[in-house]
């Protein structure tokens, strides 16, 4: 054996104070580098669930602006002013456009923005030409508060389907 009795005595002594220290760094390192991954962790899942509440605000809108409509285009949709911004609220009994700004969840602001749809002598929707009466294109935007960042985004045809 290339070893004598005395080395494995030596090793059977324990753990020298660099090894401790080496092991202690190690320890260290990985606490730290797992507190920063987690952290990050804790951001994208903060941003993310901001932009699904901004995604399902978007979508009850639309779904909002289609009662309205379904429960009467002239009183509900047709008076609303071009490219004015309005806020969607539940009266009690149904939704209702205001120019009152409102905050969802103390977090969050949706806003609905109506404008003109124009039809050419193909019945394509283009920038100018014949004036839709019977349609608009609703532009919904949800916005977290603090800091003020648009979430999302969307747009939507409303249609006066039931000519009421």
């Amino acid at each position: 054996m290339w070893y004598n009795n005395s080395s494995m005595q030596s090793l059977k002594r324990g753990f020298s104070v660099v090894e401790i220290i080496v092991g202690a760094a190690v320890i260290a390192f990985s606490v730290t580098a797992i507190l920063g991954v987690f952290q990050i962790y804790l951001k994208v899942s903060v941003r993310n669930s901001n932009k699904t509440q901004a995604v399902s605000l978007i979508g009850d809108a639309g779904e909002a602006l289609h009662i309205m409509r379904d429960m009467s285009w002239n009183t509900n949709i047709a008076p609303l002013l071009d490219n004015t911004t309005y806020y969607l609220v539940w009266n009690g009994s149904s939704y209702e456009a205001t120019t009152t700004e409102t905050l969802i969840q103390n977090k969050y602001i949706r806003t609905v923005i109506l404008s003109p749809i124009y039809r050419d002598g193909q019945d394509q929707i283009v920038s100018s030409g014949t004036l839709d009466e019977n349609t608009r294109i609703a532009t919904i935007q949800v916005t977290l508060v603090d800091p003020g960042t648009v979430l999302k985004s969307s747009e939507t045809l409303i249609h006066n389907v039931y000519d009421n």
